[in-house]
């Protein structure tokens, strides 16, 4: 297992402790396509997640959430649920990389989470998320 499965499974298996029961919806349905990636119920409260992956520098696409999902998640949350989209970012940066961006690590796993409604909103905003610019803001070494 590896990339968006593999990254999906940890961050599910990490809420495990919480008392979080979580279901992964097979890839390989012959129902049709599939609205979204996990459902999970937690204390009466339901939720849903399409999960992406990304490693590199340049822009998250939002294109790469399928209308399918989006509807799926739209509906999820309609009849009362949390809809969320889930980005998993992993980067191993070589030394010049680091030194020309100014970040202070070499190795960046980082998680974004966006609601369905605001990653709606931010996709009409614009279409990409540029994963560069995210980082120059959360990762850049300061002078002190």
């Amino acid at each position: 297992m590896k990339g968006e499965a593999k990254f999906t499974y940890d961050y599910m298996r990490n809420l495990d402790q919480t008392g979080l029961f979580w279901y992964k919806i097979p890839d390989n349905l012959h129902t049709g396509k599939k609205p979204f990636d996990v459902f999970s119920l937690r204390d009466g409260m339901p939720a849903a997640y399409e999960f992406k992956f990304h490693r590199g520098l340049d822009v998250f696409s939002f294109s790469r959430v399928e209308p399918h999902q989006i509807e799926g998640l739209k509906g999820f949350k309609k009849a009362g649920g949390k809809a969320s989209i889930i980005l998993g970012i992993k980067l191993n940066l070589s030394l010049a990389q680091q030194e020309k961006y100014n970040l202070t690590k070499r190795r960046i796993s980082h998680i974004i989470s966006w609601e369905i409604d605001a990653f709606l909103e931010l996709r009409k905003a614009q279409k990409s998320f540029s994963i560069l610019k995210y980082l120059k803001e959360n990762y850049v070494k300061r002078n002190e």
